[in-house]
């Protein structure tokens, strides 16, 4: 390509530079500037990573580049959030010998489909090219909207989890910024308004103004809508997370309208929650909706082991549901069926994807016809020895009793001196049990881990 080289200061002292086409068609343009495909080049070994870089207009006030600034310095790597880069800074000097600058953010390059785009029936990158996940996934939301609705939230909790431990919440959480890529993962994007948690540095009272609403209303919750930035915290995307749960089985947000109908609906209106007619799922939605923040799920992985722990057949009159299997329900399963040995299938790969048995039917609510599910999403793993299976599930206790014992250690260290000096180690060890709960689906250390990290990170 007739590559052009980007390099800041920054980039000097790290030993790398970008190249990109400018004769190439960008991949995208908005409101901040244009996105184009690029190579993040090691000055050294000339390694190269494709990337995204996104050129902002030059004419943007300062409070915008202030915001991609901070947008670009959330480096953090997981399966399912975008991979911030940096921020480039470089400098031009005019004939007249003035210096202007020009910025840009870098991200790993995604390629695929946004949710929203999904929701629609349209299964193609910009390129034309078929989505293959995108596709399971669309055959599913029109077939098993319960299996579709679990796979995306599931996914985005994962992603949320990673991004509160690291102190920011993300505030802009709905089918725009998710995208089901073509490495088959499902990404939460878009840091543009995140902000700190536990403090307000200088830049954030510069970017976050009291009283201004920011975010998409329908996915907003009260705190959000009347621009309390104190009691803006995690539960806030939980809130938002539980409205994409609704849309993503209903097929559309629970309150539309005018913008300003719409916010006053989030302070005001209960949520249409005869809408999901199974009572469990209903369940589940209501806790993560509520009004009022302390009766939401406190935390992201407080709600997905509560998504996790939904009854193994979730029925109603148009509707069946089933979530994957745990080890333990499967040596149940085995010593009934056959006393000895067993044929336990488990759903492998992509976790986030429930197993049917081949036995039961999903009813198509939306054609209300019954078929038989032949196909396993994942891979079949046969296990034909108890002994076996009974070794995982001894794993498993191993697994229950370092977290407990982890988290009596955290509560030892917490009470055993002042915060300023036990505050931070302590913490530390609850979030790691908090991590081996929730992949345990322990419901109730999940909510004691949950208590108590929020309690040492209010008194830090």
């Amino acid at each position: 390509m007739a590559s052009y080289r980007i390099q800041g200061r920054a980039e000097r002292r790290a030993g790398i530079h970008y190249e990109f086409d400018p004769d190439e068609e960008p991949l995208g343009e908005g409101g901040m500037g244009k996105v184009f495909r690029g190579l993040r080049v090691d000055d050294a070994s000339g390694s190269t990573r494709q990337v995204a870089i996104k050129f902002m207009f030059d004419d943007l006030p300062p409070s915008v580049i202030e915001r991609a600034r901070r947008e670009a310095s959330i480096q953090l790597r997981h399966e399912n959030l975008v991979e911030m880069l940096g921020f480039i800074d470089t400098e031009e000097t005019t004939p007249l010998g003035e210096v202007t600058h020009h910025y840009h953010v870098v991200s790993e390059l995604l390629e695929g489909v946004m949710l929203d785009d999904l929701l629609q029936g349209k299964l193609n990158d910009r390129r034309g090219n078929p989505v293959a996940m995108a596709q399971k996934l669309y055959h599913d939301y029109q077939h098993d909207t319960y299996r579709f609705a679990t796979h995306i939230v599931r996914s985005v909790l994962s992603g949320l989890m990673t991004l509160h431990d690291a102190g920011f919440i993300h505030r802009d959480i709905d089918p725009t910024n998710i995208m089901v890529t073509t490495a088959g993962q499902v990404k939460l994007i878009d840091f543009g308004i995140a902000k700190q948690m536990r403090s307000l540095t200088t830049g954030d009272k510069s970017l976050t103004v009291a009283g201004a609403f920011m975010g998409k209303p329908e996915y907003a919750a009260p705190e959000l809508v009347l621009g309390d930035i104190k009691s803006q915290d995690q539960t806030t995307d939980i809130y938002a997370v539980g409205i994409l749960l609704f849309q993503c089985i209903v097929g559309h947000p629970p309150f539309e309208g005018d913008r300003a109908d719409v916010l006053q609906m989030q302070l005001h209106s209960k949520m249409p929650l005869h809408l999901i007619r199974n009572s469990d799922m209903r369940r589940v939605i209501a806790n993560a909706t509520e009004k009022s923040r302390a009766k939401r799920y406190q935390s992201a992985a407080e709600f997905r082991v509560a998504l996790d722990h939904l009854p193994l057949q979730l029925k109603d009159s148009a509707l069946a549901w089933r979530p994957a299997y745990t080890i333990a329900a499967a040596v149940g399963a085995a010593a009934i069926a056959a006393g000895v040995a067993a044929a336990v299938l488990i759903g492998g790969g992509d976790d986030t994807a429930p197993a049917p048995k081949p036995s039961e039917q999903v009813v198509d609510n939306r054609q209300g016809s019954s078929t038989q599910e032949a196909d396993v999403s994942g891979t079949a793993i046969i296990l034909s020895d108890v002994a076996a299976t009974e070794a995982e599930v001894s794993g498993e206790a191993r697994t229950r009793a370092d977290y407990k014992a982890l988290y009596a250690e955290a509560d030892r260290l917490y009470h055993s001196g002042e915060i300023s000096r036990t505050g931070r180690p302590a913490l530390a060890k609850f979030e790691e049990a908090l991590r081996m709960a929730t992949e345990a689906g322990d419901a109730e250390y999940v909510r004691k881990c949950t208590k108590i990290i929020n309690r040492i990170k209010k008194r830090l």
